[in-house]
């Protein structure tokens, strides 16, 4: 009695009839696919001579690693995009079937995304879903991994690396930075710097260009630096702290988005003093009497002056000017507060009668003489 088997995998033992692997069997290559994987054989057997049919099923095991068509996947995301956005990933495949096929997906822990699987006739979808809004001005890309993983025991798995762009948008206005003083000397020359103002935004793109400019006439510009969004304030007209000891200046600062954003910064330069102005007397020129037998060293008169400048700038102190005049000879003046006194006695006061120097007069007139006529 001999026994023949059409099967290149499977062989029989003549003696015992039983059913022998002789090539190792991959059900991958044999099927396609997740359903039952059959291999029919006929056996012919000789004297007498039958054939019988026999059906022999390939079980699976799970020998393959779920996979990714591609290491890396990107995407874009703008950054006011709603809680819930979703986001369709790359499927893995796995060649094994039944519970050795892909089971679920996983993500890495974060605060934005979460996965979602969504399961059709043959796949399961893997789906990251926004769970949280984005901030691109605290972080700009998003680094995941997403790992397929089946059901066999131990299970297998397969890795696919997520990348997450945050598009910006111009949600953020500019800000301020400034330096150096805001006190300019009222004899400064045309240009003299006066503060360094610098302007940030965080958005990035033509969101974060800014424009900057000063919003009144002011006797200031700003003077752009090498450095962009750095700017220095200067001096473009000569300054009189007596005509204007202070300006208050405000900067505007706008960013070029489709929606612009302004800020702005109120600066208050002081306009410091220099010794640029002499005393005024109130009185000029000045006329004053000195009577006889006044008491020497007591004040009989008071000069005032007065000076636009600051402090000691404004300190006045007085003093005469002699230059060989007589009568200033007789006078002092208090340095600090412009008292003058006369040194000694002066002048004459009416401390005498009229008199005659002689008792008697005769004189003669004739009695034809005119009314008026004058006698000596």
């Amino acid at each position: 009695e001999r026994e023949r088997i059409n099967s290149t995998y499977i062989t029989i033992r003549t003696l015992y009839g039983a059913l022998q692997v002789q090539k190792k069997i991959d059900r991958e290559e044999l099927c396609q696919g997740g359903g039952a994987c059959l291999m029919e054989l006929k056996i012919l057997v000789e004297n007498p001579l039958e054939i019988h049919y026999v059906v022999v099923e390939i079980t699976d095991v799970n020998d393959h690693s779920p996979s990714f068509s591609e290491k890396v996947q990107t995407f874009e995301i703008a950054e006011h995009s709603s809680p819930g956005t979703r986001i369709e990933l790359h499927a893995a495949r796995d060649p094994d079937a039944g519970m050795n096929s892909i089971r679920t997906y996983t993500l890495t822990s974060n605060d934005h995304f979460e996965i979602e699987i969504s399961q059709n006739d043959e796949d399961k979808i893997p789906f990251l879903v926004l769970k949280k809004s984005l901030d691109r001005e605290q972080k700009n890309q998003h680094l995941l991994f997403v790992t397929a993983v089946d059901g066999g025991k131990p299970p297998r798995s397969g890795t696919l690396n997520v990348s997450v762009t945050v598009l910006d948008i111009n949600d953020n206005r500019p800000m301020f930075m400034t330096s150096v003083s805001n006190i300019v000397s009222e004899d400064s020359k045309l240009g003299t710097v006066i503060s360094l103002i610098s302007v940030t935004d965080k958005d990035s793109g033509v969101n974060g260009k800014i424009i900057s400019s000063i919003t009144e006439e002011v006797p200031f510009e700003l003077k752009p630096s090498y450095k962009e969004n750095t700017y220095s304030l200067v001096t473009t007209r000569f300054l009189d702290r007596e005509e204007v000891s202070h300006y208050i200046i405000t900067i505007q600062a706008t960013d070029c988005g489709e929606m612009p954003l302004s800020t702005f910064k109120t600066l208050t330069i002081q306009i410091s003093d220099v010794n640029d102005n002499s005393p005024c007397f109130s009185q000029n020129p000045l006329q004053f009497y000195l009577l006889e037998n006044n008491v020497a060293g007591k004040p009989i008169f008071s000069v005032s002056a007065t000076d636009n400048d600051l402090n000691d700038n404004a300190a006045i102190s007085y003093h005469i000017v002699r230059e060989g005049n007589d009568i200033m000879s007789f006078l002092n003046v208090n340095p600090d507060n412009g008292d003058i006194t006369a040194l000694k006695k002066v002048l004459d006061v009416n401390d005498h009668s009229p008199s005659f120097s002689g008792k008697q007069s005769h004189l003669a007139i004739s009695e034809s003489a005119l009314p008026g006529l004058r006698l000596q």
